[in-house]
């Protein structure tokens, strides 16, 4: 019995042809949000920083005021915790 064409992968820009299944394929892909340490502790340090600084840093460089939604980590950490704390 013939087989099925491949079919290209759902998995965002990935080139590759499945069967249909690609999970396999993305094993290895990164942690989601929790597991790279931005859990319940990370929600209560990042909700208290915005209100200490309501303004947005960028913005308040330029002279422009814009309220502050993203808690930025001015050098990435790549999973260093001392770096992710700072």
């Amino acid at each position: 019995m013939p087989k099925k064409p491949l079919k290209p992968c759902k998995h965002s820009r990935c080139p590759k042809l499945t069967d249909g299944s690609y999970k396999e394929l993305h094993v290895n892909d990164r942690a989601n949000a929790t597991g790279r340490g931005y859990d319940n502790w990370w929600r209560t340090a990042r909700n208290r920083f915005l209100k200490v600084n309501p303004l947005c840093g960028k913005y308040k460089e330029l002279g422009k005021l814009k309220k502050a939604n993203v808690v930025d980590h001015i050098k990435p950490h790549r999973g260093d915790k001392i770096l992710f704390w700072d």
